[in-house]
Parts: structure tokens; C-alpha cells; sequence
């Protein structure tokens, strides 16, 4: 196993070579951070991370992994972002709540990348990410919590399944990215949503927004909704009266259910 990171805790009640519990799971929220992140979590969702104790004076961990070498550019990617303050939700969420807070243990958090063993010659600081009181004041000044809610949204399915189900979408106007599935059945509704590859759907969403730009941060997936896909000229044969001057998805699809409303009364 390699050596992937150095881990320095300093506040709360610990003692040189003991490890308490509280850290392993500062630890497990770390790594959460970290793999949000990178563009494949399943890696680190398969990870089974090795902890070694070290240090004489303060309490020290290091993550060993057979791994590494696969998420180093993770890492580094964590590094450099939230050096820049513009941490995803996870990363925000570690922040607030394992450093310098009345109900956190840690007063400072250093993390440190470990390089491959032929990079180790000369000491880097630039591999070194410490998290406490003055940082966590500057990350909630340049970065608020985002904005969170849950939404409806029409989607194309790129891909969609994995042991920790995840679905590739392409928005419609737009953008896209690989999301999790969120719910009691979430492989059951991975292949709900796989039966209609390349097919546009319509989703129940979690959403988070970046309170500064607006723009999307990360998204979760609760449910596959009941949508038809109707061709245009469909559309305007029933309904070419009524059809507003601006035509979206959502305003054709309140004239269909308005109309077949109708139909019913």
C-alpha cells in the first residue's frame, strides 16, 4: 500500500498514539469531501482505507490505499479548490463541522498529500492544506451556504446504474454531469431511469445552487416522474390554437394537461 495522506489534528482532549473516535469519523468526512470533488466517486466509494497512527507529540494519521496513484490528481484537485474557497457542499460541511466550532474537537485540521516515493525529494508546501479558525472565516465570507431545494427538471439519460447507483444526464438546455440516486429503491430506480436511455425524462431533484453565481453545484436524484414525449407537429395539430408565442417544455406540457383536463370534465 501507498501512502496517500498525512493527517494533523490539534485541539480536543487527544493524546500522542491514541486515536479517539471522533477522528475516525472527521476522517470519513474528509474523504466525502474530497471524492465529491473528482469526476468518479466510485472509487472512493470502493476505497478501504488502511490508518496508520504516527507522530510522538501531537496526534498524527496517515491513509495508506493501493489506490493512490489513481486519486493523487483527486486530491490535488481538493487542494487547489479549497485553497480557492469554492468547496462543494461536502467540503463546506467538513468545515463547519469538525473546525473550531463550539461543538467540534478539532481546532485545526492540516492535511497533506503524500507525492509518489520518486517525487519525495524536496519537501513542498504547496502540498499542504490547513483548515482552522481563519480559514473557516473566509470560506463563509467568499463562500455562503447554497441555496437548497427541491426541483423538476427534464433531462436526457446518458448512462445510469453502478453498485453505488449514479445516472449521466444532460440537461436541455445545457450542461450536465454524472448525479447519485437518492431513495429507499435506488438500484430499483436506476433501471427505471436506464430503460430510457438517450431518452429525455422528466426528474424529481435535490438541488443545490451557488448562493454568489446561481449556477448548479451538485444535484440528487429521488424520482423518475410520469412524462410523454410529444412530437411538435403533434402538438400543434391539437392544440395549434392555443399554443403560446414562447413554446418550452413546461408551457406545452400545461396546455396537454389543461387540455386533456378538459376533455375529462
Amino acid at each position: 500500500m501507498d501512502k496517500l495522506l498525512e493527517i494533523k489534528m490539534g485541539g480536543g482532549a487527544v493524546r500522542s498514539g491514541w486515536v479517539p473516535l471522533a477522528a475516525m469519523e472527521m476522517i470519513r468526512d474528509l474523504l466525502a469531501a474530497i471524492a465529491e470533488e473528482g469526476p468518479d466517486e466510485e472509487i472512493w466509494k470502493s476505497l478501504d482505507p488502511q490508518l496508520e497512527v504516527m507522530g510522538k507529540a501531537s496526534t498524527l494519521l496517515a491513509v495508506h490505499t493501493d489506490l493512490a496513484a489513481k486519486l493523487r490528481p483527486q486530491v490535488r484537485s481538493f487542494r487547489e479548490k479549497a485553497k480557492r474557497h469554492t468547496l462543494k457542499p461536502r467540503g463546506r460541511q467538513f468545515v463547519k463541522k469538525h473546525i473550531a466550532t463550539p461543538g467540534a474537537r478539532w481546532s485545526y485540521v492540516t492535511v497533506v498529500e503524500v507525492p509518489e516515493k520518486k517525487a519525495q525529494d524536496q519537501p513542498d508546501q504547496d502540498r499542504v492544506l490547513r483548515f482552522d479558525a481563519r480559514y473557516k472565516e473566509q470560506l463563509l465570507l467568499k463562500q455562503p451556504d447554497p441555496i437548497h431545494g427541491l426541483d423538476e427538471i427534464y433531462a436526457v439519460v446518458k448512462r445510469a446504474g453502478g453498485d453505488t447507483p449514479t445516472a449521466t444526464l444532460e440537461f436541455l438546455n445545457g450542461g450536465g454531469g454524472t448525479y447519485q440516486i437518492r431513495g429507499r429503491d435506488r438500484r430499483g430506480l436506476a433501471k427505471r431511469i436506464a430503460a430510457h436511455l438517450y431518452e429525455t425524462v422528466k426528474l424529481e431533484v435535490e438541488a443545490w445552487w451557488n448562493a454568489n453565481t446561481l449556477e448548479l453545484e451538485d444535484l440528487a436524484i429521488h424520482d423518475l416522474l410520469d412524462w410523454r414525449d410529444v412530437h411538435l407537429a403533434e402538438v400543434y395539430r391539437e392544440h395549434g390554437n392555443r399554443l403560446p408565442l414562447d413554446l418550452n417544455v413546461e408551457n406545452v406540457e400545461e396546455l396537454i394537461a389543461a387540455r386533456e383536463e378538459d376533455r375529462r370534465g
